[in-house]
């Protein structure tokens, strides 16, 4: 419902708000021979059961050594970037993109993975405008559509813009469960309620087993005023992942909205105790007690 929770659910489906978590490796050419390529393999993630401090320490080396330069040097700083970033270190990051992009400033995915250390510090704009800057030299980049319509729905409640994006990434792009439950969320807030309920229907089918997909369905279901429906979709979250506060909080709320007031007060009030802000979480979408 909140900010929180959907960038939890997205990035807990192998996704974050770039797509560093599928590639977490970058190749890195040199110009140079031995020993430099095994610093160099070792600084790009070819060095298999590798420790990120080992890698690290070895794309420092690459970089300061002076025997890199243009794209390779580029591919350095990017292998370096991502290690700062899985490391939840983004103003490192930051600087090694921003290094890597004035060296190669042809390639996207630098702007699109600073875009999201961008967004680790709260940097929503900065962020924003580095999407922005992917999509002018290329509108049909799905990652750039993606993560800007994130922004514009979770960040800036633009949902219109929003809505826009996520169209434009679907029609890219039919298999990424992610964009489905985005975009549900979007129709949601839209009060297309139907619209929203066939975006999850499609979620569920590509990811059956992602307890997430379940529980925004419910809130649709729950929106619509469709409470039966919205107690079978909670009760599943909850079966593949128990004690969800959301799952819970909307399920008893679907409960007392039905008539069965003291079930599902207690189990909202369960919710609360998990998570005391809860209840303004589905406030803020217009479902309240």
């Amino acid at each position: 419902m909140n900010v929180g929770r959907i960038c939890g659910a997205l990035c807990a489906s192998a996704m974050m708000l770039s797509p560093i978590c599928a590639n977490a490796t970058v190749s890195v050419v040199s110009r140079f021979a031995a020993p430099a390529y095994s610093e160099v393999d070792l600084c790009g993630g070819g060095v298999p059961d590798a420790t990120a401090t080992k890698r690290l320490d070895a794309c420092s080396s690459v970089i300061s050594s002076g025997r890199l330069a243009g794209k390779s040097l580029s591919s350095a700083y990017e292998a370096r970037a991502l290690i700062y970033q899985l490391a939840k270190k983004p103003e490192f990051a930051i600087q090694d993109y921003s290094d890597a992009i004035v060296l190669n400033p042809g390639r996207e995915e630098l702007l699109i993975n600073r875009g999201a250390a961008y967004l680790d510090l709260g940097k929503t704009s900065a962020a924003l405008a580095d999407y922005s800057a992917v999509l002018k030299s290329n509108p049909k980049s799905f990652w750039a559509l993606y993560n800007r319509g994130v922004i514009y729905s979770f960040y800036m409640s633009d949902q219109k813009s929003a809505l826009a994006d996520f169209d434009a990434a679907v029609a890219l792009r039919q298999d990424y469960a992610p964009l489905y439950s985005a975009r549900g969320l979007v129709f949601t807030k839209l009060g297309q309620h139907a619209k929203a309920i066939a975006d999850h229907d499609h979620a569920i089918t590509l990811k059956p087993a992602f307890a997430t997909n379940y529980e925004l369905r419910a809130d649709a279901y729950l929106a619509e005023a469709d409470y039966s429906d919205a107690i079978v979709d909670y009760s599943r979250a909850l079966a593949l992942a128990p004690n969800r506060p959301n799952a819970l909080f909307g399920r008893g709320l679907a409960e007392l909205k039905s008539g069965q007031v003291a079930k599902g007060q207690a189990e909202m009030n369960a919710a609360k105790r998990l998570n005391p802000d809860v209840a303004n979480d589905f406030a803020k979408n217009g479902l309240s007690e």
